[in-house]
């Protein structure tokens, strides 16, 4: 009997179907729009939802769900635009990366984001880009920007013990009940907190989430099913630090707003799956070090999944563990994780 592998519920899902497609090449084989202009389009829907997202209340937020459905139209163009033409677009795709208002977008548009520059770095080839200095800069930094947003995400089930050490633990909530449950997940708090004793430097406030409908067969969307990412809608800002000293993201909800844990464990995910070769795609040898502040606060907010010992913490565990192997097979990423995990091999305590 065929069964579909739990990974499955945890990652973010960007295959579309075959129809969904055509949507999307049906797009593209317009005369009277641009690919440039549909992304400058999207870029500035995307700002004006943000801009609407501080005005309005949770009720009047769901009438127009558009940002994430929109980020699924683009992300198929991009899929289906040849190489040449795609390296012809940066420019719109600059702008769209550094002022989408990732605060006031859904966990779902976040990763929509991160994976269309993914896939643009993919498709254009990291030969052309990093052939372009100014490109190679303005990738990075979209990179950092980015990749800041989705650890944050990541950072939603974790915690400070104290105000004065900064230590990091997973949050032990059992009221944090999620829809995996129904695939055989339950929940175990009753196992001792981990910390993590690293200095934290100036963090990045959280993201906010803005609640995400989408339906299946609607010629506004690309899902391959019905979403499953619907979260509370929370006002607030995002304080954008692009320097290097930018070394974790915040971990402190301030509005006090329930996160889903499923959203961090895709923010994983996709994390694990992409980042380390996101990184050496876009850096020459001598830039390799310009993004190793980005991976030190990745692994600052991976540490302590990796170290709590409860059943709920295991989708986290099995996440951060594919980001830890996919950073080693990088040696100028060694430093970043080397004495760390040497520390979790050689701890007794860990493997009782």
């Amino acid at each position: 009997m065929f069964t579909t592998p739990l990974t499955y519920f945890l990652q973010p899902n960007f295959e579309y179907t075959s129809s969904q497609h055509d949507i999307a090449n049906l797009l593209l084989s317009l005369k009277v729009i641009s690919f440039e202009e549909l992304v400058t389009a999207v870029n500035e829907t995307l700002k004006e939802a943000g801009v609407k997202a501080t005005k309005v209340g949770v009720a009047d937020k769901a009438a127009f769900p558009t940002e994430a459905p929109l980020l699924e139209l683009l992300h198929g163009c991009v899929k289906a635009l040849p190489t040449a033409q795609l390296q012809s677009c940066w420019l719109p795709f600059q702008s769209l990366f550094a002022d989408a208002p990732l605060a006031s977008l859904p966990p779902r548009a976040v990763f929509l984001l991160f994976i269309i520059l993914c896939d643009y770095v993919r498709c254009a080839g990291a030969s052309y880009i990093v052939e372009d200095k100014t490109m190679s800069r303005a990738v990075q930094d979209a990179v950092q920007r980015l990749t800041e947003a989705v650890n944050a995400i990541v950072g939603w089930q974790l915690e400070t013990t104290t105000w004065l050490k900064r230590t990091l633990v997973v949050k032990h909530d059992q009221t944090s009940i999620t829809k995996l449950s129904n695939l055989g997940t339950r929940s175990q708090d009753a196992s001792p907190s981990v910390e993590l004793n690293t200095p934290l430097n100036t963090p990045l406030p959280s993201l906010n989430q803005s609640e995400q409908n989408s339906m299946r067969g609607s010629t506004l969307s690309l899902m391959t099913r019905p979403s499953s990412l619907d979260a509370g809608t929370s006002a607030g800002s995002l304080v954008e630090k692009k320097s290097g000293s930018n070394l974790r993201s915040s971990v402190k909800d301030t509005n006090n707003n329930k996160r889903d844990p499923s959203h961090s464990t895709q923010a994983l995910f996709l994390l694990a799956e992409n980042l380390a070769e996101l990184v050496d795609s876009v850096c020459k040898s001598d830039d390799k070090e310009r993004l190793l502040p980005t991976l030190h606060a990745v692994w600052g907010n991976v540490v302590p999944y990796l170290k709590a010992k409860n059943a709920r913490n295991s989708r986290f565990f099995l996440a951060s563990s594919q980001l830890l192997a996919s950073m080693s097979s990088f040696s100028y990423m060694r430093p970043v994780w080397k004495k760390t995990t040497l520390e979790l091999l050689l701890d007794s305590c860990e493997w009782l």
